[in-house]
């Protein structure tokens, strides 16, 4: 695929090397392969950028996810509005799947719609019905992968509870936000969906978390694996 297929007023995800993946929009492109891109913010705040820094940028189709590693060269402000343009570095490339750490795990998840805003500290009974609890069935450090019964559409925003600990304890659960990127219905009688969402404003602190527990969870596993092939 071509850099230049990707065009102003396009989402895109931008990622630092370390740390969560930031939701940005593009622009402004111009023939020469440079994208001037909003300054991507968390909880408001918008985020460092250095020149020169190299910035991992994300964009999608239909068929997949695509990277183009870019640089830092300018900055810009237009109305009020912080912006970057970023050169590109290397051609398109379509990202396979499993390019970061994820295991199959099942853990209780709980959605709320974003419109809703962030979970409150006390329960509003009057939303408990807009609320949903939802298996996993595998987690990454970008993303979670759940099942669900309800309709959701691709480019729906939701606020998810993940107890990291269940089904051991009721942890304390980890409050993040995604988007949901791929729809797959799993059962051709009953309305199962499998929804593939992937994390947006993750602080690196959550990043670090779920990555420590993705890797703990393969590592048992695999123990579980060699001591059923020793019996």
């Amino acid at each position: 695929m071509k850099n230049n297929d990707i065009k102003a007023g396009e989402k895109v995800d931008l990622y630092l090397g370390k740390g969560p993946y930031y939701r940005s929009m593009v622009e402004d492109t111009t023939e020469d392969d440079t994208y001037l891109v909003s300054v991507p913010t968390f909880r408001g705040i918008p985020i460092i950028l250095k020149q020169d820094q190299e910035i991992n940028l994300y964009f999608y189709r239909e068929n997949g996810r695509y990277i183009i590693n870019t640089r830092v060269i300018d900055f810009e402000i237009s109305e009020n509005v912080r912006m970057v343009r970023l050169v590109a570095m290397s051609e398109a490339e379509r990202q396979q799947r499993r390019q970061s750490f994820r295991v199959s795990t099942l853990l209780r998840t709980i959605l709320r719609p974003y419109d809703l805003g962030p979970f409150p500290r006390r329960p509003n009974p009057a939303e408990e019905h807009e609320m949903e609890d939802a298996p996993t069935f595998n987690l990454s450090a970008t993303g979670v992968a759940i099942r669900t019964t309800r309709d959701h559409a691709v480019g729906d925003k939701l606020f998810l509870k993940i107890f990291l600990a269940w089904p051991k304890s009721e942890s304390v659960p980890l409050e993040i936000s995604g988007e949901i990127k791929q729809i797959a219905k799993t059962d051709s009688v009953k309305d199962i969906f499998q929804l593939g969402i992937m994390f947006v404003d993750a602080s690196e602190e959550m990043s670090a978390e779920i990555t420590k527990f993705v890797l703990a969870e393969e590592q048992r596993q695999r123990k579980k694996m060699l001591f059923i092939g020793k019996n």
